[in-house]
């Protein structure tokens, strides 16, 4: 089962859960959400009027309506059902000998999975070599703030991201890394 959001854990009423619907239907949708303690929401209600005069009604809607109606729960449930198979596909083909990286971390939830490498170096070569044969994936050391304390080779890692691709296109993916890797 998925992980609760912090906002559901809060007890204090401190946590806001923000999010938006293109990230979970479509791009294009660009309607997001704001889930806030009771005590907040008059004063963003108010600030919401002030800020932002053209908001799409049409869209929201027709988005409730999608919601009110259990459209919205059951693609929830369809997606989380792909990315989980398409998490399965990734772990299950995983190269397990790939010098100088660590192995597979256990992965519960999330859509990317983030494999640490020994150092900037080696990780550099690995993701020139998965471009070279079509693969992307992202540097972890591409996501530390410049001034880190962090030792740079700590940094060091490859951030695949999963969710997006289907089962085929990463067995295919994860026979071409191997290739490639192991050369």
């Amino acid at each position: 089962s998925p992980l609760a959001p912090l906002a559901a854990l809060d007890q204090s009423g401190r946590v806001l859960y923000v999010g938006t619907f293109g990230k979970i239907a479509f791009p294009a949708l660009r309607l997001g959400y704001l889930v806030l303690p009771e005590h907040l929401v008059r004063p963003f209600s108010q600030r919401k009027a002030v800020d932002m005069r053209h908001t799409e009604i049409g869209v929201q809607a027709v988005m409730a309506q999608f919601i009110a109606q259990g459209h919205f729960q059951r693609h929830i449930r369809r997606m989380r059902r792909a990315a989980l198979s398409r998490r399965d596909a990734l772990l299950a083909g995983w190269p397990d000998d790939i010098p100088g990286c660590a192995a597979m971390p256990k992965v519960v939830a999330g859509l990317h999975v983030m494999v640490k490498v020994d150092s900037v170096a080696r990780e550099q070569a690995l993701i020139a070599k998965a471009r070279g044969v079509g693969v992307e994936m992202s540097p972890l050391s591409g996501y530390w703030l410049p001034d880190s304390d962090e030792p740079v080779e700590n940094r060091a890692g490859l951030v695949l991201g999963f969710a997006a691709v289907p089962e085929p296109a990463i067995a295919d993916a994860l026979n071409r890394l191997r290739t490639v890797w192991s050369e």
